[in-house]
């Protein structure tokens, strides 16, 4: 049975309707109910109220209703993407996950491996940081300049340290304090 036969091409079912074989349409179907089978279609859109999903090909896509932008994108080899006023905001890969922004937790955040920001700022395996340098030697490695308030202190010894102040850097062991100015140098032993 072919329809068109009336002035607006509208037909109206109030039961089910089986079909054997394909349904093809050029144009949109819609159901208010649920609409079940296989998507063979190359572009299918499955449109709900205020957003829509859209089979492409080997894509599943959940596109905001509001606009043309993607919410979230399954896309091939199991990769996925998530999008935030229709920018990418994290995607998995075969390496790892990419975030676009800043990732905020209430809670831990772990790693087993390497935890790292554009090289600039690595904690790697062995709990070593690194900033400058993607190879830290040490617990706290550094790769260029460091700029310190007033005091760097020995762990556990608070009368041994380094205080800086304007023109002016003391260093104490034990209490004793060496002391060089802009005008001298001084030892003050206790």
């Amino acid at each position: 049975t072919q329809f068109g036969d009336t002035l607006d091409d509208t037909h109206n079912f109030s039961g089910s309707l089986n079909v054997v074989g394909n349904i093809t349409s050029s144009g949109n179907i819609s159901s208010s109910g649920q609409l079940y089978g296989n998507i063979l279609n190359a572009r299918t859109r499955v449109k709900a109220i205020g957003s829509s999903l859209e089979f492409a090909g080997n894509e599943l896509n959940f596109v905001d209703g509001g606009s043309t932008g993607y919410l979230f994108r399954g896309i091939v080899n199991g990769a996925f993407e998530a999008y935030h006023s229709a920018n990418k905001k994290l995607e998995t890969t075969a390496g790892g996950i990419n975030v676009t922004g800043h990732i905020t937790s209430s809670g831990n955040i772990s790693s087993s491996g390497t935890i790292e920001a554009n090289g600039d700022f690595i904690v790697n395996s062995s709990g070593r940081v690194g900033i400058n340098t993607t190879s830290p030697d040490y617990k706290l490695d550094v790769a260029g300049n460091v700029g310190v308030n007033e005091y760097i202190y020995h762990n556990g010894d608070s009368n041994t340290y380094l205080r800086y102040q304007a023109d002016q850097v003391d260093l104490s062991a034990g209490g004793n304090v060496a002391t060089l100015k802009d005008n001298g140098f001084s030892i003050n032993h206790i």
